[in-house]
Formats: structure tokens, C-alpha cells, sequence
């Protein structure tokens, strides 16, 4: 640097040399700070794809039963005839079966037990249509009654679900529940990560733009 120095007595032009040389040091700095931030992004980017194929991953790995027994959930109304009659063969599944457990929820004068209906109706993809409804394992309701018919499909999927295990309707309300939160929360989040990329890279643009700045205003100090 000396031995530089001193072959120029103008005082102008070492004034010069200097600038150009802090000039490169900052190109230097501004080259390095775009890689690291640049390299930043790639690992964020990366761990986020993994992140949502781990949730996804989670999703789709299928429930075990621990235990076969049941739960059935029979939706109906005071003063509606097929509930009356349906009533009874429930009644008389709980003593055939040990296994299985009836839940009786009255909807016409009980709201609560009406949100149930229509909230488990959905957690089937189905739309509530009337009473007697009743939803067992994860096959859709059996709804209305028919002396015979209706039985025979009740008691089979009663005896399926204790012979081979089979998720509960309460269950597969939870889960639909679950992930109802889980889309809000992934709707509210991408957003902000699209928010956070955009800002990354506008930061990114105003670095690039300083260097190329740099690098003209560089150029012309040794043109002249």
C-alpha cells in the first residue's frame, strides 16, 4: 500500500484510490450479506416443505382401534313414529351386544343435541334429513325405519364394527373438527409466509440495486 501510495505525489488521485478501494470492500460486503440472505431463504423455504409434508404425512396415516367396542349415536324426535319404533331395537341391541353403547339424542326440542346432528352430518358429508338418524361406524347414517330392513343394517354394521373395529361417529366428529382448525390456521399462515418471502426479496432487490450502483459510479471514477 506504501510503495502504491507513494508513486502518486497527486493528492487528488491517491483521494481517488482510496474511495475505489473502500468502494470494492463494500461490493465485497454487500456480495457476501446477498448470499448469506439469499442461502437463508433456500433453508427456510426447505424446512417449510417439510414441515407441511410431515403434517401431511400425519394426516393420511390411518387410526388404529385399540379396542372393538362401539358407540352408535341415534338422532330423534318426540312424537315421530319411526323413532318410536326404532327406539325399542336399539334398546334391545344394547342387551344383545356388551360391545355397544347407544347414544339417544332427542333434536326437535333439544338445540344442542340438533347442533350434534347437524355438525356430525357433516363430519359424514351428509346434510341432515330428518329423524330417526342413526350413525354407526364410518359408513353413512341409516336413516328412516323400515320394519326388518332397517334392523338387518344396523345389527350388521353393530357386529362388523365389534368383529373388526371401526372408528365411532364422535370420533370422526373430533377429527373433522380438528381439521376444520387446521385449514383456518394454514389459511392464515400462508399469508404471512408469502408476506415474508415478498419482503426477503424486496430487501434482496435494494442490496443488488446499491451494488450495481457501486459498481457504475466505480466505473466512472476510473474512466475519468
Amino acid at each position: 500500500m506504501r510503495t502504491f501510495f507513494t508513486k502518486f505525489k497527486n493528492p487528488g488521485l491517491i483521494h481517488m484510490s482510496r474511495r475505489l478501494i473502500v468502494k470494492e470492500r463494500t461490493n465485497k460486503y454487500l456480495m457476501s450479506t446477498v448470499l448469506v440472505v439469499t442461502l437463508l431463504i433456500i433453508v427456510f423455504l426447505i424446512s417449510l416443505q417439510q414441515v407441511f409434508a410431515q403434517q401431511q404425512n400425519l394426516s393420511t396415516v390411518p387410526m388404529q382401534n385399540l379396542t372393538h367396542n362401539v358407540t352408535a349415536y341415534f338422532f330423534y324426535g318426540y312424537g315421530c313414529p319411526h323413532c318410536e319404533q326404532l327406539m325399542p331395537v336399539m334398546k334391545g341391541f344394547e342387551q344383545k351386544y356388551p360391545q355397544l353403547k347407544v347414544m339417544y339424542l332427542e333434536v326437535w326440542s333439544n338445540e344442542t343435541n340438533s347442533d350434534i346432528f347437524a355438525n356430525m352430518s357433516k363430519s359424514y358429508s351428509e346434510v341432515p334429513r330428518g329423524v330417526p338418524t342413526v350413525f354407526i361406524g364410518e359408513d353413512k347414517s341409516i336413516i328412516g325405519y323400515a320394519e326388518g330392513k332397517t334392523n338387518l343394517q344396523i345389527e350388521q354394521r353393530i357386529t362388523n364394527c365389534i368383529q373388526i373395529g371401526c372408528k365411532n361417529p364422535e370420533e370422526i366428529l373430533a377429527n373433522f373438527t380438528n381439521s376444520a382448525g387446521d385449514n383456518q390456521s394454514k389459511e392464515v399462515s400462508f399469508p404471512i409466509i408469502i408476506l415474508i418471502v415478498i419482503l426477503i426479496l424486496i430487501v434482496l432487490l435494494v442490496l443488488l440495486t446499491l451494488i450495481f450502483r457501486t459498481g457504475a459510479l466505480g466505473k466512472n471514477k476510473k474512466g475519468e
